[in-house]
């Protein structure tokens, strides 16, 4: 990634730990996997800590976290522990991975803090810190957690396995980069082909037994048009794929849906073309540089 994501902090009893002090079901698994990728793993918790430290002896995975913020410290905290928590974890996870103490905290200040929680009140107060925040639903209340606050969250897993995966895909460099397009786009219906100008530059035209699609610059649409959604802006992978690349287009759309952002693709005989609404735009050109796709 742009910006490597070095730590990671976790609502504690709300997304690893069940009420009978067992895991969920993937947080070994998940917590192994960070430790050998040199993470800065920390915990927020309610609990008091005697207890967070007993659920942590009897599992076994005390050594897997770094930083612990529990009711104790919560009480006596005078700001968001979830703040405290960010400016920590972000220097022991840069020297995890062989940073001085003094690269660290410089390196700190650059680079995002990321909170696992499974409340509503987790999303808020971790994205209230600044924090990027990763939800995780199964183990979260649905009906309890309104659209809005489920909007705050940056990405939605299913469980912790899912989120695992995801760290891992990012873990691997991309093998491809992606280019922005200047132009605005729109995604039109035509009656037929009689204004059809394909001396223009960006004109994707498919023709169905259905329908004749067209997506082209949004000042040259055609005036045999009886549909049109204006407002689209574009991105394309750079360079010809090879048609025996698999998932290449999955990865990108895939990635843009956890975070909410609506896709419409083209494909080419070259590349692949993604599509979003240009309120997203921002946004989505934020999540493919942060994901390293985009410069």
């Amino acid at each position: 990634m742009a910006e490597k994501i070095t730590n990671l902090i976790f609502e504690f009893e709300e997304t690893l730990f069940n009420h009978d002090g067992s895991l969920h079901k993937g947080g070994q698994e998940l917590l192994i996997w960070l430790r050998f990728h040199r993470f800065g793993v920390g915990l927020m918790s309610a609990l008091p800590q005697e207890t967070v430290g007993n659920m942590l002896e009897a599992s076994g995975m005390g050594e897997y976290f770094d930083q612990g913020i529990c009711r104790e410290q919560r009480e006596e905290l005078k700001q968001d522990p979830y703040l405290v928590a960010r400016e920590e974890l972000c220097e022991v996870g840069y020297v995890n991975q062989g940073a001085t103490e003094e690269e660290a905290h410089a390196l700190s200040y650059h680079i995002e803090a990321y909170a696992v929680v499974g409340t509503a009140e987790g999303v808020e107060s971790a994205h209230d810190a600044g924090c990027h925040t990763m939800l995780i639903m199964d183990q979260a209340e649905e009906a309890a957690i309104s659209p809005y606050t489920q909007s705050l969250a940056d990405v939605v897993f299913s469980d912790l396995d899912e989120l695992r995966d995801w760290l891992e895909d990012l873990e691997k460099a991309p093998v491809i980069e992606i280019e922005t397009l200047e132009q605005e786009l729109s995604v039109c219906k035509l009656e037929n082909m009689q204004d059809i100008d394909l001396s223009k530059e960006f004109y994707f035209l498919g023709r169905t037994d259905e329908e004749i699609s067209l997506v082209c610059e949004t000042d040259k649409v055609p005036q045999n048009t009886i549909a049109c959604e204006d407002g689209w802006r574009g991105f394309r992978i750079k360079g010809t794929l090879d048609f025996s690349l698999v998932g290449i287009l999955s990865r990108i759309t895939g990635l843009l849906a956890r975070y909410r952002i609506g896709i419409f693709a083209v494909s080419t005989y070259n590349t692949d073309y993604v599509l979003v609404r240009k309120e997203q735009y921002k946004k989505a050109v934020k999540v493919l540089t942060e994901a390293g796709y985009m410069k």
